[in-house]
């Protein structure tokens, strides 16, 4: 089947579907004598064979395309394209059964007007050119070209029925012209949880007891935080002075630069020297304020020549001059700290103390937003509100208009439960009873400006936001339709694969 259908099986445009894309499949895949007994079954898809061939050519090509972008593909990368391609050739299958299924078929009448529209075999004037046709099919298989045509109108044909199915009522179109032109505008005061987790003390007792029925949580958090907590890597701290090229600069103007740091190098190196008060006098990098302070640094943060030396270095040692493509480096090691592993047993308290600060903190972040209510509602002022907020450094923001289109409140972020909130407000002025949940912290809200949807303009609006609402109910059932397919299905993935 086309390339094509594997990307987008939603489009409706048949051109599109017969043009370079399906031209391009065909050559790849070759002849049909390709998918003889001698091949390997990868999968079943009620019962028809999936091709260890079928897959690995359009991989190859998959991983061609890729390459173009990023040369360094990996064995990884290559067994995930693998993957996509495998579940996208099930889909595939899944939709051809489906359309046979329907009673649906394809004319070779309508396979000839498709290839007769295919602008890979048009001349200049846009005129199908058999001659051409002839030419381009002496070097591939037209026969099994003609099958994938008919296949990939098929498929197109089912799923443009599929798209026929979906409706919109009047009163869709009317609630959604409602929900785009009702808007509102809030005030509020957002209280991260975050704030409150190193409020919450956990004893060794109490974590020791709680880890007893959360064994599953906690080596769940230790494997999702392995490579950043529990797997160290070695780390170097640094300071370094540098003296850049000019783009344009030749072996003389370097020459000159390099005179000029062998200069910073011997002050650098000599008894007593400040390299913090060197780095801010002599380098022009922007680490320069900071006295050259590079911060700590893995083996995969800075460029290779630095890397080497930098992590053959030891502390207090000052480098020889290093260059990279950024010009002349002079470093001075501060702090090495050594590769680290930690065993789940040995952070198993540290991980159970943590997650239970996960869940009791948000309680008290809920509590401290509805503390700030009177804050918001203008009960609390002046200096006493003021105070309230600067306990937690937070402040009253607002957010300027929206609506429930949007999906979100500006500078408060997406969050069903805080835009059901703000809409359920009737009157300006009014404030959440409660704080709301965001997910990562609670609000507290306040209605600041109304304005409703003027359902005048509604007639002018409605066939806009009805064809609107038909695509997305369109993509939807197709999207529906194709899981369902695949959830009735037979499919059996060979072991290996």
């Amino acid at each position: 089947m086309l390339d094509f259908i594997r990307r987008n099986s939603d489009s409706a445009a048949v051109k599109i579907i017969l043009g370079v894309l399906s031209l391009t499949f065909v050559f790849f895949f070759g002849s049909s004598a390709l998918f003889g007994d001698r091949t390997e079954v990868w999968a079943e898809v009620n019962g028809e064979p999936i091709r260890d061939v079928e897959v690995t050519q359009v991989v190859r090509n998959r991983v061609r395309q890729q390459q173009q972008f990023n040369p360094d593909l990996g064995d990884e990368d290559i067994a995930r394209i693998r993957q996509q391609v495998l579940d996208q050739m099930i889909e595939e299958r899944l939709m051809l059964q489906a359309a046979r299924d329907e009673g649906i078929v394809i004319s070779d009448k309508e396979v000839r007007r498709a290839i007769m529209e295919n602008p890979s075999f048009q001349d200049d004037e846009g005129k199908f050119d058999a001659e051409l046709y002839r030419k381009i099919m002496k070097r591939n298989n037209a026969q099994s070209y003609e099958r994938d045509v008919r296949e990939s109108l098929l498929v197109q044909s089912v799923t443009d029925f599929i798209r026929r199915s979906a409706r919109v009522s009047e009163a869709e179109v009317k609630d959604a012209f409602v929900e785009e032109a009702s808007k509102r505008e809030v005030d509020f005061i957002r209280v991260p949880t975050s704030l409150f987790k190193d409020e919450v003390v956990v004893s060794d007792e109490d974590a020791t007891a709680w880890a007893v029925d959360h064994d599953a949580e906690i080596t769940d958090r230790y494997d999702r935080d392995y490579d950043t907590k529990y797997n160290l890597p070695k780390k170097v701290r640094a300071r370094h002075i540098l003296m850049k090229y000019d783009e344009d600069a030749g072996d003389e103007d370097k020459a000159e630069v390099r005179g000029q740091m062998e200069a910073v190098l011997a002050e650098a190196k000599a008894e007593g020297a400040d390299f913090e008060a060197l780095a801010k006098k002599y380098s022009e990098d922007g680490s320069a304020s900071r006295g050259g302070d590079l911060g700590l640094f893995d083996d995969k943060r800075m460029v290779k020549p630095f890397t080497e030396a930098a992590f053959s270095m030891e502390v207090g040692q000052v480098s020889d001059l290093v260059e990279t493509q950024y010009g002349l480096h002079i470093i001075k090691v501060e702090e090495i700290q050594e590769a680290e592993e930690k065993q789940l047993a040995d952070v198993k308290l540290e991980i159970a103390k943590e997650l239970m600060k996960d869940e009791r903190a948000p309680e008290l972040a809920k509590a401290h937003a509805e503390s700030l209510l009177p804050v918001l509602n203008g009960v609390v002022t002046g200096e006493e509100a003021d105070a309230l907020l600067a306990e937690k450094s937070l402040t009253i923001q607002s957010s300027g208009e929206f609506s429930r289109k949007d999906r979100r409140i500006p500078k408060l972020g997406v969050s069903k439960d805080a835009l059901s909130a703000a809409f359920a407000l009737a009157t300006v002025g009014d404030v959440t009873a409660e704080a709301v949940d965001l997910g990562t912290g609670y609000a507290i809200i306040k209605l600041t400006a109304s304005t409703d949807a003027d359902l005048a303009a509604f007639e002018e609006k409605k066939e806009e936001i009805r064809g609107r609402l038909l695509r997305t109910k369109q993509v939807r059932a197709v999207t529906a339709w194709r899981d369902q397919i695949k959830a009735d299905a037979r499919i059996k993935i060979a072991g290996g694969v």
